[in-house]
């Protein structure tokens, strides 16, 4: 039996890795396989990188946009690479949490960010 080719996921989601593409997989169910994106992600933010024609093609993609189907849920394919990342103003609000925490032994949630 012919080994299942691969899709990764990485960056700002519970369990990065790479993952068998067995069947036909949106990029929804692939962000889902690795857990889901963590508190600190900004689903507007992420990436779909690419090769096409031995050039590789970074694709914007907005997982609230395409949970709410305004923006299309598209199949990935072998190899494709989903960087789940964070806006500059995220991470600056995530690390000030955590610092505001590791001083006051208390912090917040980013839901409300």
């Amino acid at each position: 039996m012919p080994e299942a080719e691969s899709f990764y996921v990485t960056g700002l989601v519970v369990k990065p890795g790479g993952f068998a593409l067995k069947r036909p997989t949106t990029i929804l169910e692939a962000v889902a396989t690795a857990g889901g994106i963590r508190e600190d992600a900004s689903p507007e933010y992420t990436r779909v990188i690419r090769a096409r024609h031995g050039r590789r093609e970074a694709i914007a993609v907005d997982l609230d946009r395409i949970a709410v189907r305004e923006q299309e849920n598209f199949l990935i394919g072998p190899n494709d690479m989903i960087i789940v990342r964070q806006t500059p103003s995220k991470k600056f609000w995530h690390d000030f949490g955590e610092t505001f925490r590791g001083i006051f032994g208390v912090g917040f949630s980013l839901g409300s960010i």
